[in-house]
């Protein structure tokens, strides 16, 4: 085990033993733990630990709420890894229907995870939708404003529509700029 997932397992034996207090705390450190195994590549884990954060954080919060849908995404996002593009597809757009703030740029990546989803089942005009809607709640100075122009631009590559696609990596490539010439993490 790393020392992320030992302290990980330690601190949820922790709030095992005081659930009342610590319901939420268990979902969000669930929710960490399954993006540690997303990112170790081990997607059945993951989904396993993400169910249960999702089950306390909607339960906790509501499922309107941000942390149970980051929860809700990376289940998603599992599930895409494991080729289960419908269910993930599902969740994605219930993320989206449950949404308080659906138009806020904490949305962006719900919107760009459906996009992809679309995008590998066929529905490319709905993605490009949900594209367009990540591009547009994003103000240029967010942080992931330069991916989800180049998301879009790889979309259109992938479409042949050159000209689109030169546009938005063009577009990706000056907020870059800008971002470095502002001192900041280009990310």
């Amino acid at each position: 085990l790393t020392a992320a997932e030992k302290t990980m397992k330690k601190t949820m034996q922790f709030l095992e033993a005081r659930p009342n207090h610590a319901q939420e705390s268990m979902g969000v450190l669930l929710a960490n733990m399954g993006s540690l195994y997303l990112r170790r590549g081990q997607q059945a884990k993951a989904e396993e630990v993400l169910r249960k954060s999702r089950s306390i954080l909607e339960t906790v919060c509501g499922p309107g709420d941000l942390q149970a849908i980051r929860s809700r995404d990376n289940l998603a996002v599992s599930l895409v890894l494991q080729g289960k593009l419908r269910d993930a597809r599902a969740l994605l757009e219930e993320s989206i229907a449950v949404s308080k703030q659906p138009m806020s740029p904490d949305m962006a990546a719900t919107y760009v995870n459906l996009a992809l989803v679309l995008t590998d089942l066929g529905d490319n005009p709905k993605a490009e939708g949900y594209y367009r809607l990540a591009s547009s709640i994003l103000p240029s100075t967010h942080s992931d404003y330069p991916k989800v122009l180049f998301s879009l631009g790889r979309f259109y590559r992938t479409q042949k529509r050159w000209a689109e696609s030169a546009e938005m990596y063009l577009k990706a490539a000056e907020a870059v700029d800008r971002k470095i010439a502002a001192g900041e993490d280009p990310g």
